[in-house]
């Protein structure tokens, strides 16, 4: 039975290649998109669940708030940890991870910056248990001045040798300090928030960091191992009691902080907070790439029903012989569902190449490292999707072909009159094209959200700056040496040392400024040290009073600048010349009495779903608190001023390797998520647009052929061809109009919802609906008139020789 209906099947097909043709290639399309998509979604959610327990491990975060709005933080201070530890009976253990770009060498001809280093508690294995290669987890980390590697890192500096007992010399910003070897353990996996090469004993930071144990700084990443069966709601609700009986060292704001507990299985799609270990994913994002996946197969589907449906009449003679001839409606649906699963099978063989050929690129776009390789997870994926494609694709036709009466079949007449047939082709390809247009309209939705973002709401330009990081105290706080140095290199035109720029995780501290007269008493603010030519390193826009000038010496010890926000937030009208005292932190705390001098245009420093937050600017020369210089280079090849500003950065630092950095890089990583989904969405919605059309050129292909005659009366009694033309066309266009009443509200609704996440976002009006509209109606009329024209200028002779 099986062999009958294959070889029958098989026949049918090669009978009408054309619509073979076209039924294969928008299924295969279609499961490509598909396959692609859900390999993605697979990936993102399978971040950190690769550990043992990790369905018991939790991260502590902290959230406080402050009249200017709440912080969300990744990390916590360095005393939770321990409070955890000796009070929590929900946690089994607790192991905090400080990480740090730090130079290593292992001698003059190996040694590298290394930006995955990290310091960790000797719990550490206890909560993430890592597969060790050499060394003992229990131990490796018990010991200061110890550190562990991972494979590949462990056989860049040593090679095949044993690195156990070896030295590493491991230079931050203190230092340089001697490690040793203690334990070689395997990559961690790219599907890991955690990317680190380096581990090394969280009590070394009592030699390199003295002030390790402050409740203010710095900050490290807590997370826990959960008591078997303890819920981790509970561990929350004891938080504020435990940390309510430790001194806090932080007393910036009248709410103390408060502090969460998140999964760690829902880090990587569920958190978007401040100081993450690394960009993270969006679980909103994976649910919309899943909708388009299907989406995208959907309309695959719809189209092979819809060239079935229409092809019904043409097959309805040898329904009706078969039926005759003792046929049943069972046996006449299974035969068109074998038909369907046969164009599924060679199309899932065909999607498997295209999404191979595609996988490259789309690994490029997505950041990511997938493989198609033939697993028995790939297999059985891309089975179902071929076994539910050719089963729904086939489901319908083969119920609509196998119900034809085999009198009235055999009369050349189906049940499906001409009423119902135009009917059901004509809401097909409105469902089509309603999700083609949706999808449209999310796509160009998308960028010109990402336009905003890049260009209207930056309030700085970050094109032709070159960041040049400072990466150690020495270097930090004789920045002014490199400055002047980096002002002689030719096409620089300004040069600044400050704590931060826009696009880096750090760089900017949280401190508390007291206004003399203001709506409100204090003010928790972001401050960023500054130099005199920041403004104009940064392209910032002065918009009231000045910028700092070396014409006032007194800038140094009174001056600050603010955003306008940070005025709107103090209740300044005119914030020129309003008093305030600046409480910092600098070998202790200290105290900065002063006046504004000047108010720049808000400018977004991180953090692209929220509005630019107030910003407060001082100058504090010769400290530890300059990160980072900025050098703006002007128009032309940047390569020869980068030569020169490596010979001035050797002549600096010549122990240290010149690293550096182009500033529209860092910051577009801040909205790398939001620009992979422009492109995959516009990619995705080119192709469904091409299936969509590959259906309706099937359809217009099959109504011209169906309609030869009818055309031919025409022309012979004087229609025009452009007559005819417009009557074809118009057919195949009103069922496009009708997708239009679907997608515009379909659309709407699931594009502003993505919108509600950002603080600034565009506005949905007629014209991005029209211009969505108006792109589906050409490609629509574009894809009929062709065979329209070819059938309207046709000799009528041939169509009526037959009568």
């Amino acid at each position: 039975m099986f062999r009958h209906t294959l070889t029958l099947s098989l026949r049918v097909l090669r009978r009408d290649r054309f619509f073979t043709g076209l039924n294969i290639a928008g299924l295969a399309v279609g499961l490509a998109c598909c396959t692609l998509i859900l390999l993605h979604v697979r990936d993102e959610a399978s971040y950190d669940r690769f550990f043992d327990n990790a369905d018991r491990i939790v991260r502590i975060v902290e959230d406080y708030a402050t009249e200017a709005g709440t912080s969300h933080l990744a990390t916590t201070p360095v005393p939770l940890a321990p409070v955890l530890a000796e009070g929590s009976p929900d946690l089994e253990q607790v192991a905090r991870f400080f990480p740090a770009e730090v130079l290593v060498s292992a001698g003059p001809d190996r040694r590298f910056m290394e930006p995955r280093f990290a310091y960790a508690d000797s719990t550490f294995f206890e909560v993430f248990a890592m597969p060790f290669r050499a060394g003992e987890p229990a131990s490796a980390l018990d010991r200061p001045m110890s550190v562990v590697l991972t494979r590949t890192t462990a056989e860049r500096y040593f090679g095949n040798a044993d690195p156990l007992g070896e030295r590493l010399t491991i230079r931050g910003e203190d230092g340089p300090f001697d490690f040793t070897v203690t334990g070689v353990i395997e990559d961690v996996p790219p599907n890991s928030h955690l990317a680190v090469d380096f581990l090394a004993s969280f009590s070394s930071l009592e030699t390199t960091m003295p002030y390790h144990d402050s409740w203010w700084h710095p900050r490290v990443y807590t997370y826990g191992l959960l008591q078997a069966g303890a819920p981790a709601e509970t561990l929350e609700a004891d938080l504020p009691d435990l940390v309510a009986s430790r001194p806090n060292g932080y007393r910036y704001t009248d709410a103390p902080p408060a502090f969460t507990v998140q999964a760690l299985t829902d880090i990587h799609l569920r958190s978007q907070r401040e100081a993450e270990l690394k960009p993270n994913g969006s679980a909103a994002y994976v649910s919309l790439f899943t909708l388009i996946a299907f989406g995208v197969l959907g309309i695959a589907c719809v189209n092979f029903m819809n060239l079935a449906t229409a092809r019904a009449a043409k097959r309805a003679r040898e329904v009706g012989v078969r039926k005759a001839i003792g046929a049943g409606r069972g046996q006449l649906a299974m035969q068109h569902l074998g038909e369907s699963m046969v164009m599924a099978v060679l199309a899932g063989v065909l999607a498997m190449g295209l999404a191979a050929m595609a996988l490259p690129a789309f690994n490029n776009v997505t950041g990511t490292s997938l493989t198609l390789s033939l697993g028995v997870d790939e297999v059985l994926l891309l089975g179902a999707l071929v076994l539910a494609t050719g089963l729904i694709a086939g489901s319908y036709p083969a119920f609509v072909l196998s119900r034809f009466q085999p009198v009235q079949t055999l009369r050349g007449m189906t049940s499906t009159g001409p009423a119902s047939e135009v009917l059901l082709r004509r809401g097909l390809t409105a469902v089509q094209f309603a999700l083609s247009m949706a999808l449209v309209v999310g796509s160009l939705a998308v960028y010109r959200q990402l336009d905003l973002l890049r260009e209207d709401r930056l309030g700085f330009d970050k094109e032709r700056v070159v960041t040049l990081p400072l990466r150690d105290q020495e270097a930090q706080i004789g920045h002014e040496t490199l400055e002047e140095a980096l002002r002689r290199v030719p096409g620089v035109q300004a040069v600044s040392a400050s704590s931060g720029v826009p696009g880096m995780q750090d760089g900017y501290a949280s401190f508390e400024i007291i206004p003399e007269r203001a709506a409100i008493d204090s003010l928790e603010i972001m401050v960023i040290t500054v130099g005199h030519e920041f403004r104009e390193a940064l392209g910032l826009e002065v918009v009231a009073g000045r910028d700092f000038d070396d014409a006032f010496p007194s800038d140094t010890e009174r001056g600050f600048i603010i955003t306008a926000a940070a005025a709107r937030t103090l209740g300044w009208s005119e914030p020129v010349g309003e008093r305030l005292t600046l409480d910092y932190y600098l070998d202790g705390q200290q105290s900065k009495a002063g006046e504004i001098v000047g108010v720049v245009r808000d400018f977004q420093y991180h953090a692209l779903r929220e509005a630019p937050r107030p910003v407060l600017f001082h100058l504090l020369p010769g400290t530890y608190y300059n990160d980072v210089v900025a050098v703006r280079l002007g128009p032309g090849d940047p390569r020869p001023s980068l030569d020169a500003m490596r010979e001035a950065w050797a002549a600096f630092a010549p122990d240290r390797p010149f690293e550096y950095a182009f500033l529209d890089d860092q910051f577009d990583a801040l909205y790398r998520s939001e620009a992979r989904l422009g492109v995959l969405t516009t990619w995705f919605t080119v192709l469904a647009v091409g299936i969509a059309c590959l259906g309706l050129l099937g359809l217009a292909a099959h109504a011209t052929e169906r309609r030869r005659k009818e055309i031919g009366v025409r022309k012979v009694l004087g229609a025009s061809a452009t007559r005819i033309v417009r009557l074809l066309v118009s057919d195949f266009l009103r069922p496009v109009l009708a997708a239009v009443v679907l997608a515009v509200p379909l659309a709407y609704v699931i594009v502003d919802h993505w919108l509600d996440g950002f603080a600034e976002r565009i506005t949905l009006g007629p014209d991005l609906f029209g211009l969505a509209v108006g792109l589906g109606l050409l490609v629509a009329a574009a894809t009929v008139v062709v065979h329209a024209i070819r059938a309207a200028t046709a000799d009528p002779v041939r169509a009526l020789r037959p009568e």
